[in-house]
């Protein structure tokens, strides 16, 4: 639950849009990235996953 306060209050923060790699914003929020031949899927500490199709 403090991991998604946490988040929310981050992007409340964020005044522009994110325009370059930040390392450390990765490291925050990502927990696992899995590339198979025919997709990536993102998993997010929050528990959320996102499927990106070739």
């Amino acid at each position: 639950m403090r991991r998604e306060l946490r988040r929310k209050l981050f992007s409340k923060e964020q005044k522009t849009a994110i325009t370059e790699f930040d390392e450390r914003m990765v490291r925050k929020l990502i927990r696992q990235i899995t590339i198979y031949q025919d997709r990536a899927v993102i998993e997010f500490k929050s528990g959320l996953q996102i499927t990106m199709k070739k």
